[in-house]
């Protein structure tokens, strides 16, 4: 990481990861459809973000649990893909302040999606 600037691979999942909440987190998105539909086809490429969604909802869950209902917690604690549109919408929210929160290693930031 050079000047708190994270490598493109790295920003690039993290934008992925920030679609896909705001694909779930809005009902009347188009795009909530075809994720579905093809999550049940088993699409490798949108199981493989989703998965990063997950580790992403699974760190949450552990720092943010107070900000999650039982329902969504057993979701995400299940791991079920397919589960993940039935969150709440309060699930699927973030904020910067939340990357702070981010444990530290060797003096620098520990991605949650490695």
């Amino acid at each position: 990481v050079i000047l708190g600037v994270p490598p493109l691979q790295v920003f690039a999942r993290i934008v992925a990861i920030k679609h896909y909440l705001k694909v779930f987190s809005d009902t009347q998105d188009i795009h909530q459809i075809f994720v579905i539909s093809q999550l049940l086809e088993r699409n490798s490429t949108i199981q493989y973000h989703l998965r990063d969604v997950l580790k992403f909802l699974k760190w949450k869950s552990g720092h943010f649990s107070r900000m999650m209902n039982k329902a969504d917690l057993n979701i995400i604690t299940g791991g079920d893909l397919t589960l993940l549109p039935q969150l709440s919408q309060e699930a699927y929210k973030y904020t910067r302040g939340m990357s702070k929160c981010l444990p530290k290693k060797s003096g620098r930031s520990r991605s949650i999606i490695n």
